[in-house]
Formats: structure tokens, C-alpha cells, sequence
């Protein structure tokens, strides 16, 4: 093979490399999102049921907060809108990162008999079946793809209980945050299903 198609296939190496690390710090940002979105659904739920108890003012660090001026259903309603979204994107993110790495092994092994020297780059491919720190990264891929949506099911689910045992939250909106709890765990179970079939 040509010098000038090892130094294309290099460099081409190098920017899927770049932009899969660039998707990988999208993904850990959207995952800490994620996470605060869920945290704010049920601080919002924690709260509407505090109204519903007839608790209408509260004090956070020497502020005073009337509760019965807030529209909770609305917030709690664009919480949910930002929730699904985020998550979805999320999962489009990991989908899109495990491809690359799909991608990249195979031109990693390529670049390597460009050069003339079989498994001399094997950094995402030949690097990850080494046995050093295979339990943890085992653990890791169980943790990601089995108990995170596990958290985030029973996150959901009991969010939905608050929202449906809350009496200040009207039924219209009960039934549009429902909706997208559902496209929430669709997405979960899409994901999660996919991740197992195909490991």
C-alpha cells in the first residue's frame, strides 16, 4: 500500500477519533442533564404535594416563596417536555458513538497493514479485549445499559404516582406529561432491549 493512502487513512483515523471523543463528552453532558431533569420532576411533584397539603409558603435561605403563585402544572409539564427530549437525544448520542466505534476497529486494523505491521494501532480495538480491568469495564456496561434505565424506570414511574395522586395538577396536564413519560420508556426499553440482543 502506498505511503500516501497510510498517511490518508492516518488522518482519517485521527478526525473519526476527534469527533468520537467530541460525541463522548455530548454524551457525559447529556447524561448529567438527564439526571437534573429527573431530580427537578420530582422536586416539582415534591412541591405541588406540599401545596396540596396546604402549604403555601416556603422558606429557602431566608427567602419567602409563595407557592400558590407558581404554575406548577406548566413547569412541571416543560419539565417533562425538556426530559423526553433530552433522553432521546441522549440514547441518538450513545447509538451514534457505538457506531463509530464499529467503524473505527476495522480501520484500525486496515492503517495497521498500511504500515506493514499487523496490530501495531489497536487502541479502541484490540486495546479494550486485554483482560486488565475487564470486570470493571463488565461493570460499567451493565451499569449504562441495565441499571441506569432501571433507575430512571422507577424514577418515572413513581414521578407518574406523585403526578396522578396530586390533586392541584389538572387532568389535561396529567395526561400530556403522561404521554411523554411513555415516549420516556419507550425509549429506555428500545434501547435497553437492542443493547442485549445485540451484545
Amino acid at each position: 500500500m502506498s505511503e500516501a493512502l497510510a498517511n490518508l487513512l492516518h488522518d482519517h483515523y485521527k478526525d473519526t477519533f476527534s469527533h468520537i471523543r467530541e460525541r463522548e463528552r455530548q454524551r457525559d453532558r447529556l447524561f448529567l442533564i438527564v439526571l437534573g431533569l429527573i431530580a427537578l420532576v420530582l422536586f416539582q411533584l415534591h412541591h405541588s404535594l406540599l401545596l396540596q397539603k396546604a402549604v403555601t409558603e416556603l422558606t429557602i435561605a431566608g427567602f419567602k416563596l409563595n407557592l400558590s403563585k407558581i404554575p406548577f402544572p406548566v413547569l412541571l409539564s416543560t419539565s417533562w417536555m425538556f426530559l423526553a427530549v433530552f433522553l432521546l437525544r441522549y440514547y441518538q448520542v450513545v447509538i451514534h458513538i457505538e457506531k463509530q466505534y464499529d467503524y473505527l476497529h476495522p480501520l484500525e486494523s486496515r492503517l495497521s497493514k498500511a504500515l506493514g505491521e499487523d496490530g501495531s494501532i489497536g487502541r479502541e480495538s484490540s486495546g479494550y479485549t486485554t483482560k486488565k480491568a475487564s470486570f470493571f469495564r463488565h461493570w460499567v456496561w451493565v451499569f449504562y445499559t441495565g441499571l441506569f434505565p432501571v433507575i430512571v424506570l422507577a424514577s418515572i414511574g413513581w414521578a407518574l404516582l406523585l403526578e396522578w395522586n396530586a390533586t392541584l395538577i389538572p387532568m389535561a396536564h396529567k395526561c400530556f406529561d403522561s404521554a411523554l413519560a411513555i415516549m420516556v420508556l419507550l425509549s429506555l426499553a428500545l434501547y435497553g432491549v437492542g443493547c442485549w440482543l445485540n451484545r
